[in-house]
């Protein structure tokens, strides 16, 4: 009978880390894999540089694969998101750095983001050999997320496809501006503009410091965005147009369109006293509650609560600009109601107690007591002065 031979798999006993004491297997170092990664950071010169760049044309949607130098010809190619094809293109851009702190790529994967955050992200495990540890030396292994911010750009196709306007694919900009420190309106417009999908045609977004310029193919397009934001905040739009080229055999013009939205410099909970020339008689302070197609105002002192709406042309008849806005305010909770006869039919507001009148107390402009909102949530009741916001 022929024998049968079983080998069993060796195990030696286990022994203590020798720096944080774990029960171990025995290794070339006998050091667990944890105080190992914390002593030696092998993934340490991944850091240095800042997240990685993959440019992307916004017209074709192509990644450039390919650029030897100044003066070379460019490679594009289409790479879905997560796809194999795009994962080479981020491992060859990582290769450099990789390769210049000594590891060893082992294998990647997609960490899921955004679509629309132009943001990558690659789960790298590395690997590198420490020949100056004892016993002939260790290869330890760690992993690294590597970030990737995608730049946007014409591909060579697309320049030389739109060589007739300049080399750029853009036929109009909508250049959107709101001159306010805080752009509260502005940032509400953009998430409505995500949400409603209408930002789906624009070829590039550029920041500047007072607002956003949107680049379009068509004028179409351009106009079409530009009819949305009348329709969701008070705008003033002024068009321009600029020519580019002319054939005179064929009497045609090739121009470029340019639409100025001014949005009203007004966000909500802003504080403002309206001018005498405006066509809105609310006299003394006035709140801005919302700011949609029209503004929505509120008279808070005098407290009669009093709404109107101002559309943008009665705005824009005698502009104006607000005296305290929102982030200067403070918060103040209201404690006790103390209900007073003058609150009632016929009172006049001049006959009310005026704030403070309580030995130094925060009330409010009815005599009210309040107390101040701290961070944590809870009121403060000790004193200190500053604007209420109500």
């Amino acid at each position: 009978m022929a024998s049968m031979v079983y080998q069993q798999q060796q195990r030696f006993p286990d022994i203590a880390c020798c720096l944080c004491g774990t029960m171990i297997q025995p290794n070339g170092v006998n050091t667990c894999n944890a105080c190992l990664g914390e002593k030696y950071k092998i993934t340490a010169p991944l850091d240095y540089g800042g997240d990685m760049e993959l440019l992307m044309c916004k017209r074709c949607g192509r990644f450039r694969t390919k650029h030897s130098g100044k003066g070379s010809k460019e490679t594009w190619a289409e790479c879905e998101l997560e796809t194999p094809q795009l994962m080479a293109l981020c491992l060859r851009t990582a290769e450099t750095r990789i390769a210049k702190a000594g590891l060893e790529l082992k294998e990647a994967e997609w960490i899921w983001t955004e679509p629309h955050s132009r943001r990558l992200k690659v789960r790298c495990i590395v690997k590198k050999f420490l020949s100056e540890l004892p016993n002939g030396g260790v290869t330890l292994q760690a992993a690294k997320t590597l970030q990737y911010k995608i730049e946007t750009r014409q591909c060579t196709d697309c320049a030389s496809e739109n060589s007739s306007g300049g080399g750029e694919p853009w036929r109009a900009v909508v250049q959107l501006r709101q001159h306010v420190d805080h752009k509260r309106t502005l940032l509400a417009l953009e998430q409505k503009s995500l949400d409603r999908k209408m930002l789906e045609s624009c070829l590039g977004i550029q920041q500047l410091k007072d607002g956003l310029d949107l680049y379009f193919t068509t004028e179409s397009e351009a106009a079409k965005f530009v009819d949305f934001v009348k329709g969701e905040v008070p705008v003033k739009v002024k068009n321009s147009s600029k020519l580019i080229s002319q054939d005179h055999k064929s009497n045609k013009a090739h121009m470029k369109k340019t639409a100025l939205v001014e949005v009203v410099p007004l966000c909500k909970d802003d504080l403002l006293i309206l001018p005498k020339k405006s066509p809105v008689k609310l006299p003394g302070i006035v709140l801005v509650v919302k700011v949609s197609s029209t503004i929505h105002l509120v008279q808070v002192q005098p407290p009669t609560m009093r709404r109107v709406e101002m559309t943008a042309e009665q705005f824009w008849r005698a502009p104006f600009t607000p005296f305290m806005s929102s982030p200067r305010l403070i918060k103040f909770t209201l404690l006790d109601i103390d209900v007073k006869s003058h609150h009632h039919g016929g009172g006049d507001w001049r006959n009310y107690p005026p704030a403070g009148a309580d030995g130094g107390a925060e009330v409010d402009a009815d005599g009210n007591p309040v107390a101040r909102v701290v961070e944590d949530g809870r009121g403060d009741r000790s004193g200190g002065g500053g604007a209420a916001a109500t």
